[in-house]
């Protein structure tokens, strides 16, 4: 992507650096998704029947163990979607982005005084630095994460998505609840074009 810069709501500035595409499909494929469950239809076909997918069929059609298979499913695959948009999330603010470290002691300092942690762990402290020294709130990840994840060639209604998806989960985060609890199954970013074919979310193709 081209060298930019964006001006977080705490006023600190940062600088957008490339991410490879490649890497970010490869992250997507680290959260395992759960199989849609199916039903066995029989076909023209003589000895031939035909997978279909449960969230297919009318809902009036499916018995009682059908339904419950297929809340299970969408249960599974909210939670495979909150846990790859926390990861995206971490690898964004730590590979996608740099920024001035001048303030960095007088923030330590700060949260000393305040008995608040100071991560020992490079990592944990450069992604602590950022949630509470640079970044002023859920606006600001959702613009950051939606400029990098757009960057790889979703188109605006995509990346629309992708933004309303963070909106969600970070709103969801700072009340402490867990995924949607009717199993709403969010778009996730996801390698477009020839970098890596179409599709969203841990199980796209």
């Amino acid at each position: 992507m081209k060298q930019e810069t964006y001006t977080t709501s705490l006023g600190k500035t940062i600088t957008f650096r490339g991410v490879s595409p490649f890497e970010i499909d490869e992250l997507r494929r680290t959260i395992p998704s759960p199989a849609m469950p199916s039903r066995k239809i029989a076909t023209a076909i003589p000895d031939y029947e035909e997978e279909q997918p449960l969230d297919k069929l009318p809902e009036e059609e499916l018995t009682e163990i059908e339904r419950a298979q297929l809340a299970r499913y969408r249960r599974e695959m909210a939670e495979a979607n909150r846990r790859f948009n926390a990861l995206i999330t971490d690898y964004v603010l730590s590979e996608a982005i740099e920024f001035e470290l001048s303030d960095l002691d007088a923030w330590k300092s700060r949260r000393q005084r305040w008995g608040l942690p100071i991560p020992e762990d490079e990592h944990e402290l450069r992604l602590t630095y950022v949630r509470t020294g640079i970044l002023g709130g859920a606006a600001d990840i959702e613009e950051i994460v939606g400029r990098v994840i757009g960057s790889f060639g979703l188109d605006e209604q995509e990346l629309a998505s992708v933004r309303g998806t963070f909106r969600r989960r970070l709103r969801r985060d700072a009340v402490g609840q867990a995924a949607d609890s009717d199993g709403e199954v969010e778009l996730q970013p996801a390698v477009h074009g020839d970098a890596g074919g179409a599709g969203v979310g841990p199980d796209a193709e």
